[in-house]
Parts: structure tokens; sequence; C-alpha cells
């Protein structure tokens, strides 16, 4: 994620040069960063959860001696949200909003 921010605060920078732009490159960062970052943190902690045996109100508490890792369709959903950031950062590092 530090990757990420830096990249994306990086080009924020380079928009908007001077420091009488400064809100508006620190506002667009926000705005870019905010919702992936949320959504990788909110997964994490749901993985989190799960392996600690912690209940969630969806799913039967994690038993380490019936398994030992979260299921497939888990991994797979983690693995979707975190496809789904890297395509989000690279199109607003990538493409120009007319």
């Amino acid at each position: 994620m530090a990757i990420l921010d830096a990249a994306v605060l990086g080009k924020c920078l380079d928009r908007y040069r001077g420091t009488e732009n400064l809100n508006s490159a620190l506002e667009e960062y926000q705005s870019i960063r905010l919702p992936i970052t949320s959504k990788q943190v909110l997964s994490s902690r749901r993985l989190g959860r799960i392996e600690q045996g912690l209940s969630l109100p969806d799913r039967e508490p994690f038993d380490p001696k019936k398994e030992s890792r979260p299921s497939t369709e888990e991994c797979a959903s983690f693995c979707l949200a975190s496809s789904y950031t890297r395509f989000h950062v690279w199109f607003h590092l990538n493409v120009q909003v007319i």
C-alpha cells in the first residue's frame, strides 16, 4: 500500500504544481486512495477475524482443526478486491480524465 500511496501522491503533486495548489493535490489524492485503502483494510480485518476464530455474521467461526486457511472462495474474493485495487490505481495514474 505504501508504494501505491507514494505513486498516487507523486502524480497528484505533479498535476498541481506549486504550493498554492497543494490543497487541491491532497484532496485529489485522498479521493483516489481512501476508497481503495478502506476496502483493503476491511478485507484484511475480515480475514484476520476468520483466522482468529472470531464470529462473523455470515459464516461459522474458523476451526483450526477443520481447516488451516480461509476457504478458496474467500481467497478468490480477496484476490478480486486486490485486482480491482491495482486496476483502479493504474487507471488514475495513466488515464487523463477530461
